[in-house]
């Protein structure tokens, strides 16, 4: 699935954050989103499997969900390219536009990847 602006906005601040995270949380470190287009985004979200409720707690009277993601930022970001359009772009940016360093950088990790697997 293909996710809108907002939600991966949405996604974005929860796989960033080292805690499970809550709508309120979300809404006071992101003062730009707007609290229905959080709250109708976690719903679906959540109803599509990218989020699970971790802990449901009280506070202040109110309880409150708090969210992790089901899915990692790198398995949603290959899920949307596609291996062989992952492939090709790597491939494509070594024949263009890489400097020696890079080259060398990009050799390390490919050995540290061989040895590992």
């Amino acid at each position: 699935m293909h996710l809108s602006k907002k939600e991966l906005e949405i996604m974005e601040i929860i796989w960033n954050s080292k805690e499970p995270i809550s709508s309120s949380d979300i809404l006071e470190n992101h003062p730009n989103l707007n609290r229905n287009t959080v709250l109708v985004s976690l719903k679906k979200l959540l109803n599509n499997g990218y989020l699970s409720i971790n802990k449901v707690e009280l506070k202040s009277k109110v309880l409150m969900r708090y969210y992790v993601p089901e899915i990692s930022k790198y398995d949603y970001d290959r899920s949307n390219i596609g291996e062989d359009r992952v492939f090709n772009f790597v491939a494509k940016f070594v024949s263009n536009d890489i400097t020696d360093s890079e080259i060398e950088e990009l050799e390390k990790l490919i050995q540290e990847k061989k040895k590992s697997a």
